[in-house]
C-alpha cells in the first residue's frame, strides 16, 4: 500500500468532488424545474425521473461486465463519466423535439444507467484509500467542500433561469446544462489523477445465495427509506413553481438553504459516525424526515408573505435530517464490509434502491392523478400534490417503525451472542 499517493488520491477525490458539484447544482438540482418546463404532468414527471433509475439499476451489472472487462475501475469511470456529461446537451435537444417525451426518457436512461454503473467500483475505490478510522470525518470533509461549490451553482443557475424566465427560460437551462456539462469533464482530470487501489476484483463474483444479518438490516432500512421518500421527492418542483407559483430565483433560496444546512451538518454527522455508529446517524436523520411532509402540506395555506421564509426553514430542516440518513447509510455499507465484498454487495443494493424509488415515485405519481375536491372535506385538498405528501408521511412512519424495531432486535441477538 502506496500511503502518500493514496493521501494524494484522497485530496483529489475532494476536488473532483466539487467540480462534480457543478454538474449537480447546475444539472441535477434542476432537472424537475426542466421537466416542469417542457410542462409535463406531475405523474409522467414522476415517471421520468424514477423509471431511468430502476432500469439503470439493473442494466448496471451488465454495463459493467459487457463493456468494461478490464480491472481498471479508473477506466471505467472516466468512461462512464464521459457518457454522462453528453446527456446534458442531449437533454437540450429534446426541447426542441416535438415528441420531447420520448427522447427525455431515452437520455434520462442513459443517463441514470452510467450513474448505477459508477456506483460500485466508486464505493470500492473509495473504501480502499479511505481509512475506517476517518471514514467519517473525511467524507464529512469532502462533502462540505463540494456542498459549498453546490450552493454557488444553485444560486448561480436560479438566477440565470429567472433573467431569462420573461423569454420563456429555455436559453437559461441551456446555459446551466452547458455549465453542467463543463463541471463533469473538468472533474475527469481528478479523477484521472487518483492511484488505482491495489486490490484484484476480477474474480469476485456477486454471491446472491445468501445475506448476512448486517446486510438484511442495511438493505430493509434503505429500500424502506427510498420508497417512502420518493413517494413525494420527485413531485417538489412541481408543487414549489405550479402550486405554490414560486418564480425560479425564490426555488434556488429553497434549494440553496437547505444544502447550506446540509453542508454545515456534515462535520456534525462526521463527528457524531465517528463517536458511535453508521447507523445510528441514519436512524436519527429518518425519524425527524418522518414529521417533514405535513409540514409541507401546509405552506399552501399559508399568506404568500411568509412562503417563502417558511420552505427556506423547513427545508433546511429537511436537509439537516437527510444529510444524516444518508452519510450514515453511505458510510454503513463500508462498515459492513471489507474491501473486495463491497463492490458486488453494492451492485445489489443498488438494483434494490432502484426498484424502491421506482415504487415509490409511481405511487406518488399515480395518487396525482386523482382529482381534487371541489367542495369542502375533513382534511382539505388543494393540490393533487397533497395525496402524495400524505402518502409518504404515512409511509416513512410505518418504515422507521420497522427499521427501528429490526435494529433493536438485531443488535439485541448480537449481544447475546458475543
Amino acid at each position: 500500500m502506496n500511503i502518500t499517493k493514496y493521501r494524494e488520491s484522497r485530496r483529489h477525490s475532494i476536488t473532483e468532488g466539487a467540480w462534480w458539484s457543478v454538474q449537480n447544482g447546475c444539472g441535477d438540482n434542476y432537472l424537475t424545474a426542466f421537466f416542469e418546463f417542457l410542462g409535463f404532468k406531475a405523474s409522467i414527471i414522476s415517471f421520468i425521473v424514477t423509471f431511468p433509475v430502476l432500469f439503470g439499476s439493473f442494466i448496471q451489472t451488465y454495463i459493467l461486465k459487457k463493456f468494461f472487462r478490464s480491472e481498471s475501475k479508473k477506466f471505467t469511470i472516466l468512461t462512464l463519466c464521459v457518457i454522462q456529461g453528453m446527456c446534458w446537451p442531449a437533454l437540450l435537444l429534446a426541447g426542441y423535439l416535438d415528441n420531447a417525451l420520448i427522447m427525455v426518457i431515452v437520455v434520462m436512461i442513459i443517463y441514470n444507467s452510467v450513474v448505477a454503473a459508477q456506483e460500485p467500483p466508486w464505493r470500492a475505490w473509495m473504501g480502499s484509500i479511505v481509512p475506517r478510522p476517518i471514514r467519517g470525518k473525511y467524507f464529512g470533509i469532502r462533502l462540505s467542500i463540494s456542498g459549498i461549490v453546490l450552493l454557488v451553482s444553485i444560486t448561480l443557475s436560479g438566477i440565470i433561469l429567472d433573467n431569462f424566465s420573461s423569454s420563456g427560460s429555455y436559453m437559461g437551462f441551456v446555459i446551466i446544462f452547458c455549465l453542467a456539462l463543463i463541471g463533469r469533464m473538468i472533474s475527469l482530470r481528478y479523477w484521472n489523477k487518483m492511484t488505482e487501489p491495489e486490490i484484484n476484483y476480477r474474480d469476485k463474483e456477486e454471491d446472491i445465495s445468501s445475506l448476512s444479518r448486517d446486510q438484511s438490516v442495511y438493505l430493509k432500512f434503505m429500500v424502506l427509506y427510498q420508497f417512502s421518500v420518493n413517494i413525494i421527492v420527485p413531485l417538489w418542483a412541481v408543487y414549489f413553481l405550479r402550486d405554490i407559483k414560486f418564480s425560479y430565483l425564490e426555488y434556488s433560496y429553497i434549494l440553496v438553504s437547505g444544502n447550506f444546512v446540509g453542508i454545515a451538518s456534515h462535520y456534525f454527522w462526521g463527528r457524531f459516525i465517528d463517536k458511535y455508529r453508521s447507523e445510528l446517524a441514519a436512524i436519527l436523520g429518518g425519524w425527524i424526515m418522518v414529521f417533514m411532509p405535513v409540514l409541507w402540506y401546509v405552506l399552501f395555506y399559508l399568506s404568500v408573505e411568509i412562503q417563502l421564509i417558511y420552505s427556506i426553514v423547513l427545508f433546511s430542516i429537511a436537509s439537516f435530517a437527510a444529510a444524516g440518513a444518508n452519510l450514515g447509510l453511505n458510510n454503513w455499507i463500508l462498515d459492513i464490509h471489507d474491501q473486495k465484498d463491497v463492490i458486488p454487495f453494492s451492485t445489489r443494493m443498488v438494483r434494490y434502491r432502484g426498484l424502491a424509488i421506482f415504487l415509490g415515485g409511481i405511487i406518488g405519481g399515480g395518487l396525482t392523478m386523482l382529482s381534487v375536491p371541489a367542495g369542502n372535506t375533513v382534511i382539505p385538498i388543494g393540490s393533487s400534490v397533497h395525496y402524495a405528501i400524505f402518502g409518504s408521511s404515512i409511509m416513512r412512519l410505518i418504515s422507521m417503525v420497522v427499521i427501528t424495531r429490526s435494529i433493536k432486535i438485531f443488535r439485541k441477538n448480537s449481544n447475546e451472542n458475543s
